[in-house]
């Protein structure tokens, strides 16, 4: 129940504070060649579905950043999306925004889509490239492999073939090769758990999985670069246990988003740049949280939902217990919409600051 309140607060200061409505309507403009993707409802029931979820503040974050720069723009709601030609895209990449028919390689499918709409002359922001790395663990991990970039010791596997697999000893990670988050991903301690998983997926529809070993760590640093430069990081430390677990904040871990590892900042730019990304967020951990070792690259990801640093107000709570505080002067929902604005902020001055035309 609580995550629906923090929801509602953020949307209320979003639409009601955050986007400046005037400012809005006076940019708003029906043959924009600036086309803002976002999802349509088409329903009541989908209509609460959407505003229920984080890429309702994603999608219009892009909204408010072009009226923050000024820059005139155009909103395009779901499929109508096919009949834009020789347009600038922007948009986040979401299950609801595309798979209106329910494909379990969701990533692939919008991919698809992005190419469609690259064939019409338009360019996206992400473009279709960039895309193959959103959601498709296996995809990743095979890039991974082939621009030699650090990470766990891998195996894709055919999930009707998983309870042979013998490769790594106990205890080892099963991920659903489309998994987000701290979802889809299981802790192998025996036969009995690699049976669960296998069933677990199979009734998913899934038909490819990954098998990873285990690093030796207790946190793990979120970078999030844009461009050239880190526009975030933070640490997510598991508190709880010496043995592995998530590190997601909605786990219990605690976030600190001082004592970024200087000695590798060049470093995460630089594999951005080799994966050819615009933007990229990193879940990086070391072995033995060593960070004087060679960073491991566990997961990237071209779309990113930030955390906002915790507030000198809320400094005495744990970040799962800030994210409930809302008496307070800078309470959760009210900094998480100002972190996703900015980033989209910082996005688009970087397209900017390459001369791109938007106007």
């Amino acid at each position: 129940m609580i995550k629906y309140i923090i929801q509602i607060f953020s949307l209320l200061y979003l639409f009601l504070i955050k986007i400046r409505w005037r400012k809005f309507y006076k940019l708003y403009n029906k043959e924009s060649k600036n086309v803002i993707w976002v999802f349509h409802p088409g329903s009541l029931s989908k209509l609460i579905e959407y505003l229920g979820r984080s890429i309702v503040i994603s999608d219009w974050s892009i909204v408010n950043s072009f009226v923050f720069h000024n820059i005139d723009f155009r909103i395009s709601f779901g499929r109508n999306i096919g009949r834009v030609h020789d347009c600038n895209i922007f948009y986040h990449p979401s299950f609801q925004l595309t798979n209106y028919l329910n494909f379990n390689e969701y990533p692939a499918f919008l991919v698809g889509i992005a190419t469609a709409l690259e064939n019409q002359k338009n360019t996206l922001y992400l473009n279709s490239k960039e895309l193959t790395l959103w959601e498709n663990k296996c995809y990743m991990h095979e890039t991974f492999s082939k621009l030699g970039i650090p990470q766990p010791e891998t195996i894709s596997l055919n999930t009707h073939e998983m309870h042979t697999f013998t490769e790594f000893p106990f205890p080892y990670l099963i991920k659903d090769q489309h998994s987000q988050g701290s979802k889809g991903i299981y802790k192998i301690t025996s036969a009995e758990t690699l049976l669960v998983a296998k069933s677990d997926l199979e009734r998913k529809g899934m038909h490819k999985a990954l098998a990873q070993k285990l690093i030796n760590m207790t946190r793990d640093l979120r970078v999030i670069v844009i461009d050239d430069f880190i526009a975030l990081a933070y640490w997510r430390i598991n508190n709880h246990t010496k043995e592995w677990m998530p590190t997601s904040t909605s786990k219990g871990s605690s976030a600190d988003f001082g004592n970024f590892p200087e000695k590798w900042r060049q470093y995460f730019i630089d594999i951005t740049k080799k994966l050819e990304l615009s933007t990229a967020a990193y879940d990086v951990v070391w072995n033995y949280d060593d960070i004087e070792t060679t960073p491991i690259i566990l997961e990237v990801s071209p779309y990113y939902q930030p955390n906002p640093p915790v507030p000198a107000s809320a400094s005495h709570l744990a970040y799962r217990d800030y994210k409930k505080a809302f008496f307070i002067s800078s309470p959760f929902y009210k900094t998480r919409v100002d972190q996703y604005c900015n980033m989209a902020n910082l996005r688009l001055q970087s397209f900017k600051n390459k001369n791109y035309v938007f106007n």
